[in-house]
């Protein structure tokens, strides 16, 4: 498996996400009569945690080449690589456990 630093040599670019605020819905108790459980999986309740749309996608990327982002990331951060044409992407999965949903395109694909 290759290290990210063997990995970004051959990258041109890498998302520098900050900056994308959120804000966190208040906090719900799982079993109170206002978060009603919605489905029975196996015999067990699932309650909804968080209201729809409350885990924000990231809109509007940003981009830091591999020099400046060998500054902030860690030798080994896990990455999601998305490579279209001669473009690359490089997504930091620490970021996205945040979000989940990033809207990009590459071109005029949309990721």
């Amino acid at each position: 498996m290759l290290t990210r630093r063997r990995l970004l040599q051959y990258l041109p670019s890498l998302p520098l996400l900050g900056g994308c605020a959120t804000s966190l819905p208040e906090s719900v108790i799982a079993g109170s009569a206002k978060h009603a459980p919605f489905e029975m999986v196996e015999g067990s309740p699932m309650y909804r945690m968080l209201a729809p749309g409350a885990i924000r996608p990231v809109d509007h990327p940003t981009w830091a080449d591999v020099t400046r982002a060998e500054r902030f990331m860690e030798e080994e951060e896990s990455v999601l690589v998305v490579q279209r044409g001669g473009e690359v992407r490089i997504y930091s999965t620490w970021y996205l456990e945040g979000h989940e949903v990033v809207n990009d395109r590459i071109g005029t694909e949309a990721l």
